[in-house]
């Protein structure tokens, strides 16, 4: 890479690969960092949805670039959140679904006590409607822990909306 860069030219753009496909990504490898930030004059991070992680790409490069910044994106998103999190209007409803549900569940006591609505799918609805005792699921799921499931039905104001204080009929679907 640095070969590469040496022989850039003005208005020149160099595109690197998926940079997870290095074990030091993921590991905030400092060595790994310091040859990214030692090929940039300035780090803009746009990528809101990785920003969590420690990576090398995120934390590293950022720590060791003498010029840091946020893209406009990144912008939008920041401030989109601190409207809704600062002064939300009504109804506030908040969607969670997808994996990584241990970490997701970590937010629903505090999105209880802020939203209007708060719906859960997938994985997630999943797992809290089998932990209020309901048979859902479908042909060949896993809830959270690998645990198989059974098709869908309604609820019978025994899941997550019983347990949310919304709605007493409720219905477990894939959100696409």
């Amino acid at each position: 890479v640095k070969e590469l860069v040496a022989r850039m030219q003005p208005g020149d753009v160099l595109l690197l690969e998926n940079l997870r496909f290095h074990r030091q990504e993921e590991t905030n490898d400092l060595s790994f960092a310091g040859d990214l930030a030692s090929v940039a004059d300035v780090y803009v991070n746009d990528a809101f949805s990785a920003s969590h992680r420690n990576h090398a790409s995120i934390v590293g490069v950022a720590q060791r670039s003498h010029v840091v910044g946020i893209g406009f994106i990144m912008e939008k998103e920041i401030e989109s959140l601190s409207r809704i999190h600062d002064k939300p209007e009504s109804p506030f409803v908040v969607i969670l679904g997808g994996s990584k549900v241990p970490e997701k569940l970590k937010a629903i006591p505090h999105f209880l006590t802020v939203c209007d609505y708060v719906i859960l799918g997938g994985v997630m609805g999943l797992t809290m409607l089998r932990a209020a005792g309901v048979g859902v699921g479908h042909p060949g799921g896993r809830l959270a822990g690998g645990s198989r499931t059974r098709s869908p039905g309604p609820a019978g104001g025994r899941g997550a909306g019983a347990l949310l204080g919304g709605p007493r009929q409720t219905w477990q679907a894939p959100l696409r």
